[in-house]
Parts: C-alpha cells; structure tokens; sequence
C-alpha cells in the first residue's frame, strides 16, 4: 500500500472526553471502566445512569450539552501518550484530525484552539464534520472510537481501525493491548 491518508479522531482517541464530560455533570467516574457498556455511545444515557446510581435527577439533552462551553473544551486533557502515538501514525502516512462537532456551542472553537495549544503543526490539518464518511475513499484510514464512525467509512470505501473503549463494539484483545498499541499494529498490517 502507498502512504496512507490518516484521519485521526479527536474526542475519545486523543482526547480524554468522557471523564470530564461527565466530572462536568456531577458524576465521579475513575476511569474508563467505569463506563456502563451497555449505553454504548449514547454518552447522555450514560452520564444520567450513572447520575441515577449516584442518586441525582437525569439530565435533558440541552442540559448535558449546554454545559459543555468553550471552556471545557478548550480544557480537556490528551491521553497519555497521545503525542507520540500521532507521532507515530505520521510515519505511516499523511495524517489529519478529524472530529465531530457537538450540540455545544463552544466545541468548535475550543476544539480548534485545543489543536493550536497542544498539536501547533495540526491547526491546519483539523477537518470538523458530522460525516466523516465524505473523507473516506482508497488508501484512506479512519482511527476513531465510534462503532458508527467506522461503519460508514468502510462502507464509503475507507479503512477504519476502532480504537478498543468500554463504549464501542471493539472485541477486547486476549493480548490485552494498550489502546494505542492495538491501532499501532492494525496499522502495520494494513501499510506494509
């Protein structure tokens, strides 16, 4: 395979969402085990599962969203080893963010100020779009955490290699593999 064009996705897979989203919303969550899996990717069900569990009221969809300001997304925290793990994708192909903008009217500006802050290099390589299945096409790779996200690129004619999360359908790998790791090497096997 020539050298691929790799979208690299934002909130999940760089960038440590859940666990702020929902601290923002009252709801104490150590890690991402924590998740309740059977939500899936529906972070709303979720937050307000885990609220009924910590006995506060659910939220409404304009609630959870809202509270998300410039702020907050100007503020969340990479993944450890985010940096070298895209760091490493770029050895293997031409690279891009690629993120989903949320009902939060701060996302993108804060999103795309998180980029300038943490990946300077990357301000001009942030592609902000609902379907990232119109970027899909030959020798193009999706890395993303959303079961969804990695249908419809594949389905467009890309290749999407899920990131392993509580949230998605990603069959947990008896090596147990860093999350990254496991990418790392699908991406080796894909651009030999």
């Amino acid at each position: 395979m020539k050298r691929a064009l790799i979208f690299i996705d934002l909130d999940g897979v760089v960038v440590d969402f859940v666990i702020p989203a929902m601290r923002k919303h009252g709801v104490t969550m150590h890690d991402e085990s924590e998740y309740p899996p059977d939500c899936k990717w529906d972070i709303l069900q979720a937050c307000n599962k885990l609220r009924d569990h910590q006995g506060h009221v659910p939220l409404t969809a304009a609630e959870f969203w809202d509270a998300l300001d410039y702020d907050f997304w100007y503020g969340l925290p990479q993944y450890s080893l985010a940096y070298t793990f895209v760091k490493y994708l770029e050895l293997w192909g031409d690279t891009y963010f690629a993120t989903t903008p949320t009902l939060s009217s701060g996302c993108v500006a804060g999103k795309y100020d998180w980029v300038k802050k943490h990946f300077p290099e990357y301000r001009s390589k942030l592609v902000i779009c609902t379907h990232k299945e119109v970027l899909a096409g030959p020798n193009t790779i999706l890395i993303d955490d959303r079961d969804k996200n990695c249908e419809a690129f594949e389905k467009a004619g890309g290749i999407a290699i899920p990131v392993p999360r509580p949230w998605n359908n990603f069959e947990r790998d008896p090596e147990n593999l860093h999350p990254y790791d496991h990418v790392c090497k699908a991406i080796r096997g894909i651009c030999r």
